[in-house]
């Protein structure tokens, strides 16, 4: 399997970081709500939300599948 192809095998749940940070499926989450929760211990809040380990993943995973494009 290429390296280059990656993405094709990570199966992400859609929709899944949108609903814990509270923003609309059609909207993008701004790169320095990702960033900040990137860095938040867990148990922080951001935006009245609990920073979750999974929450943590998901934010890494979406700032590096932006860097990529």
């Amino acid at each position: 399997m290429p390296r280059n192809n990656w993405i094709q095998n990570a199966a992400p749940r859609k929709g899944a970081l949108h609903k814990q940070l509270g923003y609309p499926s059609k909207e993008h989450i701004p790169v320095p709500v990702l960033q900040r929760v990137k860095y938040l211990p867990v148990g922080g809040h951001i935006h009245g939300h609990t920073v979750t380990p999974l929450m943590k993943q998901r934010a890494n995973f979406a700032l590096n599948v932006r860097r990529r494009r």
